[in-house]
């Protein structure tokens, strides 16, 4: 019984379906019958009107003016930085000035160092020679004291010489005498025989030449500076 009952739909769904049904069949029959009569009727003409749109212009923009900068005095700020070049400028100039005082008492420092090292240099040449000079002196003194010493010990032997060779003549006066000059070289030979002071005789003067060139070669020390002093000499016939 109860599977009985579920087989067979209810009544009311079974009229709401039909229901639904005639609504659809008479909506697409208005339709068809609506698009027929429009078909046969000429459209109505339809007035249409245009919009415009109008865009309001923008209100200028009221441009406000920015108001200047106030000006700025900048004269202070111009002489800071003139003085500060200018003492900028001095310092460079002082430390400049400085730097060329520095090298100019450097270099008459140099200067004068260098005058007194010449002075003392030349003070201690100065010195060297005049020592070298006494000493020369002395040397020389020496020599010649020996020189003189040998030259008179030869001088004796030249004029023992002389006299061995002289003969005074018997006719000239006794009081009668002559100095005569002779010249040698250094190993005795006579160079020369000279009448410096006459007797007054020539006989006389001329016993004296004769006696000297007689004598030759005369005896000469073989030291040099004796035998220089004795490169020209007199001899008196007062001392024969």
């Amino acid at each position: 019984m109860i599977a009985a009952a579920h087989a067979q739909p209810p009544v009311d769904s079974v009229k709401a379906l039909v229901l639904a049904a005639a609504v659809h069949l008479a909506a697409l029959l208005m339709l068809v019958l609506n698009f027929n009569w429009s078909s046969s009727v000429a459209p109505a003409q339809v007035n249409v009107i245009k919009a415009v749109v109008v865009t309001e212009a923008p209100a200028k923009k009221q441009v406000v003016p920015v108001p200047a900068p106030p000006k700025v005095d900048d004269t202070a700020k111009r002489r800071q930085q003139e003085a500060e070049r200018k003492a900028e400028a001095l310092r460079k100039k002082k430390a400049a000035d400085k730097k060329a005082e520095i090298a100019r008492q450097q270099a008459a420092d140099r200067k004068r160092k260098a005058a007194a090292e010449a002075r003392q240099k030349q003070a201690q040449e100065l010195l060297q020679q005049q020592l070298a000079a006494e000493e020369a002196e002395r040397e020389r003194a020496a020599r010649l004291t020996v020189a003189q010493s040998k030259a008179a010990e030869y001088m004796a032997r030249i004029g023992n010489r002389i006299s061995s060779k002289w003969r005074r003549p018997q006719s000239s006066p006794k009081d009668a005498f002559a100095v005569v000059r002779v010249r040698v070289t250094p190993t005795g030979r006579i160079l020369s025989v000279s009448v410096v002071r006459s007797s007054g005789d020539p006989l006389f003067d001329k016993s004296v030449e004769d006696a000297v060139y007689l004598a030759e070669p005369l005896p000469m020390p073989t030291d040099p500076d004796a035998a220089e002093l004795l490169r020209e000499f007199n001899i008196d016939t007062e001392k024969l």
